[in-house]
């Protein structure tokens, strides 16, 4: 989706609003202020080309119920059939 008057979105972490980013919400604010998808995200590191990394977080957690114990005991088959997922994340 393109925002309108022709800018262009970035997906890059860097663009987002410092007081946005996972990793620095943990640094400020601790884990328990953020959502089980920022914690995801900041393990992940990074996101493909064409999603952010929060979009292949929540993707991930939703494809497991967003439950952190069944993304933890799922298999890294299971875990790499979510886009964004390759060999080196699972």
């Amino acid at each position: 989706m393109r925002p309108p008057n022709g800018l262009r979105m970035s997906l890059l972490m860097r663009d987002t609003p410092v007081h946005d980013r996972p990793r620095e919400r943990l640094a400020s604010l601790g884990p328990d202020c953020l959502r089980d998808a920022e914690l995801v995200a900041i393990l992940l590191r990074t996101g493909t080309k064409a999603t952010p990394v929060t979009t292949v977080a929540e993707r991930l957690l939703q494809t497991f119920d967003h439950s952190l114990t069944r993304l933890a005991a799922a298999t890294a088959t299971d875990i790499r059939k979510v886009a964004g997922i390759g060999l080196d994340k699972a």
